[in-house]
Protein backbone atom coordinates (compact mmCIF):
# COMPACT_ATOMS: atom_id res chain seq x y z
CA UNK A 1 0.00 0.00 0.00
CA UNK A 2 1.00 3.66 -0.25
CA UNK A 3 1.31 3.84 3.54
CA UNK A 4 3.68 0.85 3.60
CA UNK A 5 5.87 2.37 0.87
CA UNK A 6 5.98 5.71 2.71
CA UNK A 7 6.89 3.96 5.98
CA UNK A 8 9.61 1.98 4.16
CA UNK A 9 11.02 5.17 2.65
CA UNK A 10 10.82 7.15 5.92
CA UNK A 11 12.65 4.41 7.81
CA UNK A 12 15.69 4.44 5.53
CA UNK A 13 18.24 7.17 6.28
CA UNK A 14 19.71 8.77 3.16
CA UNK A 15 23.11 7.31 3.96
CA UNK A 16 21.60 3.79 3.81
CA UNK A 17 19.66 4.19 0.56
CA UNK A 18 22.32 2.44 -1.55
CA UNK A 19 22.39 -0.50 0.86
CA UNK A 20 18.59 -0.66 0.76
CA UNK A 21 18.74 -0.86 -3.04
CA UNK A 22 21.11 -3.84 -2.79
CA UNK A 23 18.84 -5.50 -0.18
CA UNK A 24 15.84 -4.94 -2.43
CA UNK A 25 17.43 -6.96 -5.23
CA UNK A 26 17.41 -10.00 -2.92
CA UNK A 27 13.62 -9.97 -2.62
CA UNK A 28 11.57 -12.18 -4.93
CA UNK A 29 10.43 -10.44 -8.10
CA UNK A 30 6.88 -9.22 -8.04
CA UNK A 31 4.53 -6.38 -7.29
CA UNK A 32 5.80 -5.71 -3.75
CA UNK A 33 9.41 -5.49 -4.87
CA UNK A 34 8.45 -3.14 -7.71
CA UNK A 35 6.49 -0.92 -5.31
CA UNK A 36 9.40 -0.80 -2.87
CA UNK A 37 11.81 0.02 -5.72
CA UNK A 38 9.54 2.85 -6.81
CA UNK A 39 9.42 4.21 -3.26
CA UNK A 40 13.18 3.95 -2.87
CA UNK A 41 14.21 5.66 -6.11
CA UNK A 42 13.51 9.25 -5.00
CA UNK A 43 15.47 8.78 -1.78
CA UNK A 44 18.27 6.99 -3.59
CA UNK A 45 18.48 9.73 -6.25
CA UNK A 46 19.45 12.24 -3.57
CA UNK A 47 22.60 10.32 -2.67
CA UNK A 48 23.43 8.15 -5.66
CA UNK A 49 21.85 9.07 -9.02
CA UNK A 50 23.84 6.36 -10.83
CA UNK A 51 22.50 3.67 -8.50
CA UNK A 52 19.02 5.08 -9.07
CA UNK A 53 19.35 4.74 -12.83
CA UNK A 54 20.66 1.19 -12.41
CA UNK A 55 17.79 0.30 -10.05
CA UNK A 56 15.19 1.72 -12.41
CA UNK A 57 16.60 -0.28 -15.30
CA UNK A 58 17.10 -3.53 -13.36
CA UNK A 59 13.63 -3.43 -11.79
CA UNK A 60 11.93 -2.65 -15.07
CA UNK A 61 9.93 0.29 -13.72
CA UNK A 62 7.37 1.61 -16.20
CA UNK A 63 5.07 4.55 -16.70
CA UNK A 64 4.98 7.39 -14.18
CA UNK A 65 7.26 5.53 -11.74
CA UNK A 66 9.90 5.21 -14.47
CA UNK A 67 9.58 8.84 -15.60
CA UNK A 68 9.65 10.22 -12.03
CA UNK A 69 12.64 8.11 -11.04
CA UNK A 70 14.65 9.10 -14.12
CA UNK A 71 13.71 12.74 -13.57
CA UNK A 72 14.95 12.74 -9.96
CA UNK A 73 18.18 10.98 -10.91
CA UNK A 74 18.91 13.42 -13.76
CA UNK A 75 18.16 16.47 -11.61
CA UNK A 76 20.38 15.28 -8.77
CA UNK A 77 23.22 14.24 -11.05
CA UNK A 78 23.09 17.56 -12.93
CA UNK A 79 23.13 19.49 -9.66
CA UNK A 80 26.24 17.63 -8.51
CA UNK A 81 28.23 17.46 -11.76
CA UNK A 82 29.29 19.58 -14.71
CA UNK A 83 27.58 19.63 -18.10
CA UNK A 84 29.92 17.13 -19.76
CA UNK A 85 29.51 14.58 -16.95
CA UNK A 86 25.75 15.13 -16.88
CA UNK A 87 25.53 14.64 -20.65
CA UNK A 88 27.48 11.41 -20.31
CA UNK A 89 25.14 10.31 -17.50
CA UNK A 90 21.99 10.66 -19.60
CA UNK A 91 23.59 8.81 -22.53
CA UNK A 92 22.83 5.63 -20.52
CA UNK A 93 19.09 6.14 -20.99
CA UNK A 94 18.08 3.92 -23.88
CA UNK A 95 14.36 4.72 -24.07
CA UNK A 96 14.02 7.43 -26.76
CA UNK A 97 11.20 9.34 -25.05
CA UNK A 98 12.86 9.19 -21.62
CA UNK A 99 16.12 10.38 -23.17
CA UNK A 100 14.38 13.40 -24.74
CA UNK A 101 12.78 14.20 -21.38
CA UNK A 102 16.14 13.87 -19.61
CA UNK A 103 17.86 16.00 -22.23
CA UNK A 104 15.26 18.75 -21.81
CA UNK A 105 15.55 18.51 -18.05
CA UNK A 106 19.33 18.71 -18.20
CA UNK A 107 19.15 21.77 -20.46
CA UNK A 108 16.71 23.35 -18.00
CA UNK A 109 19.08 22.78 -15.07
CA UNK A 110 22.26 23.82 -16.85
CA UNK A 111 20.94 26.78 -18.91
CA UNK A 112 18.42 28.58 -16.69
CA UNK A 113 17.15 31.71 -18.41
CA UNK A 114 19.17 31.05 -21.57
CA UNK A 115 16.87 29.27 -24.04
CA UNK A 116 19.06 29.94 -27.09
CA UNK A 117 22.08 28.28 -25.48
CA UNK A 118 19.84 25.47 -24.33
CA UNK A 119 18.48 25.04 -27.89
CA UNK A 120 22.01 24.74 -29.25
CA UNK A 121 22.76 22.10 -26.62
CA UNK A 122 19.53 20.22 -27.36
CA UNK A 123 20.16 20.24 -31.10
CA UNK A 124 23.69 18.93 -30.74
CA UNK A 125 22.80 16.16 -28.25
CA UNK A 126 19.38 14.97 -29.34
CA UNK A 127 18.73 11.54 -30.75
CA UNK A 128 16.73 12.69 -33.71
CA UNK A 129 14.18 15.43 -33.12
CA UNK A 130 15.25 17.99 -30.52
CA UNK A 131 11.83 19.66 -30.22
CA UNK A 132 10.31 17.28 -27.62
CA UNK A 133 13.25 18.05 -25.34
CA UNK A 134 12.83 21.78 -25.98
CA UNK A 135 9.14 21.60 -25.12
CA UNK A 136 9.98 19.69 -21.92
CA UNK A 137 12.39 22.42 -20.87
CA UNK A 138 10.31 25.43 -21.91
CA UNK A 139 7.06 24.24 -20.37
CA UNK A 140 8.51 23.28 -16.99
CA UNK A 141 7.18 25.41 -14.13
CA UNK A 142 10.58 25.54 -12.43
CA UNK A 143 12.25 26.87 -15.57
CA UNK A 144 9.56 29.51 -15.92
CA UNK A 145 9.70 30.68 -12.31
CA UNK A 146 12.87 32.47 -13.36
CA UNK A 147 10.65 35.12 -14.97
CA UNK A 148 10.88 33.80 -18.51
CA UNK A 149 7.19 33.16 -19.18
CA UNK A 150 6.81 35.63 -22.04
CA UNK A 151 10.06 34.67 -23.76
CA UNK A 152 9.40 30.96 -23.32
CA UNK A 153 5.84 31.29 -24.64
CA UNK A 154 7.25 32.88 -27.79
CA UNK A 155 9.77 30.05 -28.14
CA UNK A 156 7.08 27.38 -27.64
CA UNK A 157 5.05 28.91 -30.46
CA UNK A 158 8.03 28.45 -32.79
CA UNK A 159 7.98 24.66 -32.22
CA UNK A 160 6.04 22.37 -34.55
CA UNK A 161 3.45 21.51 -31.88
CA UNK A 162 1.06 19.44 -34.04
CA UNK A 163 3.92 17.17 -35.04
CA UNK A 164 4.88 16.66 -31.38
CA UNK A 165 1.57 14.91 -30.75
CA UNK A 166 -0.84 14.79 -27.82
CA UNK A 167 1.85 15.28 -25.19
CA UNK A 168 2.45 18.76 -26.65
CA UNK A 169 -1.12 19.71 -25.77
CA UNK A 170 -0.64 18.55 -22.19
CA UNK A 171 2.69 20.35 -21.79
CA UNK A 172 1.43 23.59 -23.29
CA UNK A 173 -1.74 23.46 -21.19
CA UNK A 174 0.30 23.11 -18.01
CA UNK A 175 2.55 25.93 -19.18
CA UNK A 176 -0.46 28.22 -19.82
CA UNK A 177 -1.87 27.45 -16.39
CA UNK A 178 1.47 28.32 -14.76
CA UNK A 179 1.72 31.48 -16.88
CA UNK A 180 -1.75 32.61 -15.78
CA UNK A 181 -1.07 31.75 -12.14
CA UNK A 182 2.15 33.75 -12.13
Amino acid sequence: SDDDRKLFNDMIPLRDASAAAQWLKQLPAGKERTELATALTRRLAAVDPQATLSLVQSEGLRGAAYADSISHAVTQFAAQNDLAQSTQFIQQITDRKAYAEALGQLAMVKFPGHPQEAYAYLQSHSRGDWQPAALRMLSDVYYNKLGNFDANAAEILKLDLPRLGPEAATSTSLFCKAWIDN
